[in-house]
């Protein structure tokens, strides 16, 4: 597990450490310039998808794990690195350009779904205002009653949740893995 430092000064340049993520040019102490105590970073997570994953099939499963934390950038890069790659995938672009272009993608794909299907993705990815830091289980009951059934039928019933994810998938396009 690495240690990095989380203020530097220049441009901010991918660190070569696996420990390291979000870094700058050095890495060291993760700390402020008062002399804060270190504290290491977990290891990144995978950012390519595993070759059996392929598809929109994939795609939706990438999207359901983006339900726990949420499809902004910054969580996207942290969580579920899988979705960058198969919303916007490869280089020439650092992660992180490909990262907040992701964000983007997703956030304009569930702008155009039909109501309450946009209501109830924006919900769960946490795109919609006062839904970040909500638990997922909460977000899903806003979920439900948008929907018009219980949590649960929600959950359970191939027409509600599983159905949206699908909707949005297909709306990104079929994925091309890195």
């Amino acid at each position: 597990m690495g240690i990095c430092v989380l203020s530097v000064p220049g441009p901010i340049v991918p660190s070569t450490n696996p420990g390291c993520r979000l870094t700058g040019e050095r890495e060291g102490l993760a700390g402020d310039s008062r002399g804060s105590v270190a504290t290491p970073l977990p290891p990144v997570m995978s950012t390519t998808v595993h070759p059996s994953a392929s598809g929109i099939p994939a795609l939706c499963t990438h999207l359901r794990r983006a339900f726990r934390k949420g499809a902004h950038a910054a969580e996207l890069l942290t969580y579920t690195p899988d979705v960058i790659d198969m919303v916007c995938p490869g280089p020439p672009e650092t992660i992180y350009e490909r990262a907040v272009r992701a964000e983007h993608a997703i956030t304009a794909a569930v702008e155009a779904m039909e109501p309450p299907r946009d209501a109830i993705m924006g919900t769960l990815l946490c795109l919609r205002p006062r839904t970040m830091g909500v638990a997922l289980d909460r977000r899903r009951a806003q979920a439900a009653r948008a929907a018009g059934v219980t949590t649960e039928t929600f959950r359970r019933e191939r027409q509600h949740e599983q159905v949206i994810v699908l909707d949005l998938a297909l709306r990104l396009g079929i994925p091309r893995t890195a």
